[in-house]
């Protein structure tokens, strides 16, 4: 069939379908990772806009608190305020009470713009703030209130701090400021952020009617999410859109406020779209500019071939050789002088060709055999570094003594398994322990048999911990184990076994059975506490003295005595 074809229309079809496939191929992924990849930037960086602006609100938060402690420390020392008016109207606080258990205002201090001057807290605010107050009262930190309309005044937070048995101090918050920085971020054509209360109702959000009217957005998938105190990203329907949405979202740990960033789908659909067309035209362009190129290399390739197929179908025709007819070639026009030449040397090319191909294989199989005893060589010396190379590498982190890993790879390791259980919020147990009394050990029975209570206490560790764990020798008569996925619980009861066998074990030192004990501490994460690998740790040292200082052969967990 392909006989009925030109060898330059066959090779600019293939060319062509070999350059253009490639093209089609990534066109086709390209226009159905679209609207993938138009979603997943969108869902990290909704995200990251979400915690960026919880971020923003736990600052504020912060200065809030800070204000109003500093503003109730010194009006309880009786102490003169400057400029703490102006102060509450940048941080949008209304005004600060002091109250009696049954409302009545004993002192008040108010912004500059604040017209609140009552004596007494109205009923109905009262009875609304009774929750706020209750919980209060049953911690010495601020409590905050769901989002709270005083009569017909705009929507406002309220912060209650218990000062002693019969006062209470009351800040009221304004939501001026949440709003603003609703107001602030927006993107696409209704791209937004919505902030909700803990209780899911609306305190910024682009529609003002909600805001206004303190909208119930608790059935809203993200706000739901949020008030069970989710972090993530997720598509919805948007009441407000009238339509599908995706929509990063967080929570204000402080106070529960739920920030979420949400945006219409068929705004991804529609930059998607435009990504698909474009790489549509994209496509055909390079298609055709694939065409020409194949065209014109066909064309190249081709015309030489020519002039050899018009050469051979004469000397096929001929009586004599091949080499022979070069003579009739000397009367023909647009005969190139190189086909000629090539044809005459074709045959004398083909008698040395066998000649050479002997004289190439011997020198072949000659190289070959050196080439093979160098391999064998290499192989061996390879083999030879690589068991040097292990044992070196096993001699760097591993503690020749008790074979245990070393200092130098607990170091590598606490840092490398603590910035793992942060990320995947998994628990980490560390524990440590020191062989009480271990000098009067080495003082009465000599250093060779101290190192022989290391070596089986060393022994000890390993029938003890769980194979996921990894005991080390940190120095000296400390000895140190990471616990994988292993929380408080767990932990301890893992270095009460430990504690067990270490006291029940019979040391032989000169034909004398000893005992010895060991003190022991533990640190878990996570803790609020612990920042870093250094700080976990300082922590467990601490621990393991805590023993130490209260009568050794006992396990303390930092948890029991920060």
């Amino acid at each position: 069939m392909l006989s009925n074809f030109k060898l330059q229309h066959i090779l600019f079809i293939t060319f062509t379908l070999i350059a253009s496939l490639p093209v089609m191929m990534l066109g086709y992924w390209v226009q159905r990772a679209a609207l993938e990849k138009e979603i997943s930037a969108v869902e990290e960086k909704h995200l990251l806009v979400a915690k960026n602006v919880t971020r923003d609100l736990s600052r504020y938060i912060k200065d809030v608190e800070n204000s109003f402690k500093l503003v109730i420390t010194n009006l309880l020392a009786s102490n003169k305020i400057d400029g703490i008016s102006a102060h509450f109207e940048t941080l949008n606080i209304r005004y600060i009470d002091i109250t009696d258990t049954q409302g009545n205002i004993l002192t008040k201090i108010a912004s500059t713009k604040s017209n609140e001057n009552n004596t007494k807290i109205k009923s109905e605010l009262w009875q609304k703030l009774q929750g706020t107050i209750q919980q209060a009262n049953k911690t010495d930190k601020m409590a905050f209130s769901d989002l709270i309309r005083p009569d017909k005044q705009e929507t406002t937070f309220f912060i209650v701090k218990k000062l002693d048995k019969a006062r209470i101090a009351i800040a009221a918050l304004s939501t001026k400021y949440l709003q603003e920085v609703e107001k602030q971020i927006s993107f696409g054509r209704r791209g937004h952020v919505a902030i909700v209360d803990r209780t899911g109702r609306a305190i910024a959000h682009p529609v003002v009617e909600w805001v206004t009217n303190m909208k119930d957005m608790s059935a809203i998938l993200p706000v739901k999410k949020m008030m069970n105190g989710e972090t993530g990203v997720t598509k919805f329907y948007a009441p407000a859109m009238r339509g599908t949405a995706i929509a990063g979202y967080t929570v204000v740990a402080r106070t529960g406020w739920g920030v979420m960033v949400p945006q219409p789908f068929e705004e991804l659909e529609e930059h998607a779209r435009i990504s698909q067309n474009t790489t549509l035209i994209i496509m055909l362009v390079g298609i055709t500019v694939a065409g020409f190129i194949s065209w014109f290399i066909s064309g190249v390739l081709v015309g030489p071939i020519h002039l050899v197929v018009s050469a051979t179908k004469f000397s096929e025709n001929a009586d004599h050789k091949l080499i022979k007819p070069i003579e009739a070639f000397l009367s023909q026009r647009f005969i190139p002088k190189e086909v000629l030449e090539l044809l005459e040397s074709f045959n004398s090319m083909g008698r040395r060709l066998n000649s050479i191909t002997e004289q190439l294989y011997s020198k072949i199989d000659f190289a070959n055999k050196e080439v093979n005893e160098q391999n064998v060589k290499l192989k061996d010396q390879a083999r030879e570094l690589q068991i040097k190379n292990e044992e070196l590498a096993r001699l760097s982190t591993t503690d020749t003594l008790t074979n245990l890993f070393n200092r130098r790879l607990f170091d590598e390791m606490l840092e490398t398994e603590f910035a793992f259980a942060v990320r995947h919020q998994e628990s980490l147990s560390l524990v440590m322990l020191d062989i009480d009394h271990f000098k009067l050990i080495n003082d009465e029975y000599g250093h060779i048999q101290g190192d022989r209570v290391l070596q089986e206490v060393a022994t000890l560790l390993k029938n003890n911990y769980r194979s996921s764990d990894v005991a080390f020798r940190i120095g000296g008569e400390e000895f140190a184990v990471l616990c994988r996925r292993t929380n408080t619980q767990e932990s301890k009861l893992l270095a009460e076994s430990l504690r067990q066998s270490l006291e029940q074990y019979q040391f032989n030192l000169k034909g004398k059975i000893i005992t010895v004990t060991g003190s022991i501490g533990i640190v878990t994460i996570p803790q609020k506490t612990i920042k870093n690998s250094e700080s976990f740790y300082r922590f467990t040292d601490q621990a393991m003295y805590y023993s130490k200082n209260h009568g050794r052969n006992c396990v303390t967990h930092y948890h029991d005595i920060c």
